[in-house]
């Protein structure tokens, strides 16, 4: 899923010369064909709020019986005070609402699928810039 989404992508990342790199190994996991929706759109997000010339990094964690998938951006990163909000229908970050086009829907989206998988999804740093959007899902 994870390399149809990157091909599909390719253009994007290029036009803001942004070097995709992925790490980890195939992951199968029983899933609805709709899960891809959450990591086209964690991925469309990192590239489009990563700065140019820079990285999008995606691990891929097989962790037993869960999978963890992260996609990290080098971008201006996620106040804390916005972390939990970010998830809820229409919220974006006001400093991102300028230039960067967007209807604060897509991460509301990528929770609830997450969610109705038994899974979860939060964000975390970047050190020393960026965000990092970690999914958790069961394999089976």
């Amino acid at each position: 899923v994870i390399e149809t989404i990157l091909n599909e992508l390719n253009e994007y990342s290029k036009s803001k010369n942004i070097s995709i790199r992925v790490y980890g190994n195939d992951i199968k996991i029983k899933a609805n064909p709709i899960i891809r929706e959450v990591f086209y759109n964690l991925i469309e997000n990192a590239i489009k709020y990563s700065f140019n010339d820079s990285f999008v990094i995606i691990e891929l964690e097989d962790k037993g019986n869960k999978a963890i998938i992260k996609v990290k951006d080098y971008g201006l990163g996620i106040p804390d005070e916005y972390k939990k909000k970010i998830f809820e229908r229409f919220e974006r970050i006001s400093r991102n609402k300028n230039g960067i086009k967007g209807t604060g829907l897509g991460l509301n989206i990528v929770k609830r699928i997450v969610e109705l998988h038994n899974g979860k999804v939060w964000v975390e740093d970047n050190k020393p810039k960026g965000s990092i959007f970690v999914v958790e899902l069961p394999k089976n």
